[in-house]
């Protein structure tokens, strides 16, 4: 069957077997289902393919270079940067593979007066309720955690031989203020 019209109709369910080529956009007003028949009001539902391995979702650019997969045992691998416009929530652990850092950054004016970054164990049972480890720093020269300031300053330093600078006054929680003149002060 030949369809010429610029606009054809074709009503009920219609089934089309073998590949179809489309040569300019196609316009879907309703929802696209791949492999299942509900959806829950998706506008695009792809049912994977029913193994851990399998790609639910497979994205890559002209190159044929990876984006992004999906796969079935939900876990999902991006290649390059990922954006995200609002909140990201994740049911899982994030992992970071070798080479590669995390980097959260906000832009100047951006910044409603809140964290960058927040973490809260709520957990009140003893021995569970842990919060940031960093395993880093092998010798004096590596820094295991450094805190600068805006303009890059240094304020807290410790290092990897377990020494750590202070760039101003240490106060205590009773509000006294320690004041190292000395090298090698202990307190």
């Amino acid at each position: 069957a030949y369809l010429d019209a610029d606009t054809a109709h074709l009503s009920g369910t219609q089934t089309f077997s073998g590949a179809k080529t489309f040569s300019a956009n196609a316009v879907f007003n309703g929802e696209v289902l791949v492999n299942n028949t509900s959806s829950g009001n998706a506008k695009l539902y792809i049912k994977g393919g029913g193994t851990s391995t399998a790609n639910s979702l497979y994205i890559t650019d002209s190159a044929g270079a990876d984006i992004l997969y999906v796969k079935d045992n939900k876990s999902a691998k991006f290649y390059g940067t990922l954006e995200t416009v609002g909140n990201a929530t994740f049911g899982g652990d994030v992992t970071i593979s070798s080479g590669k850092g995390l980097i959260v950054s906000w832009a100047e004016g951006t910044n409603s007066g809140s964290y960058i970054s927040q973490f809260s164990n709520l957990d009140s049972t003893n021995n569970q309720s842990n919060g940031v480890l960093i395993q880093a720093g092998s010798g004096a020269s590596d820094k295991a955690l450094a805190v600068r300031n805006y303009a890059g300053t240094d304020m807290f330093i410790v290092k990897g031989d377990s020494s750590a600078t202070f760039g101003g006054d240490v106060t205590m929680g009773d509000g006294k203020t320690i004041i190292g003149t000395t090298d090698g002060t202990n307190f």
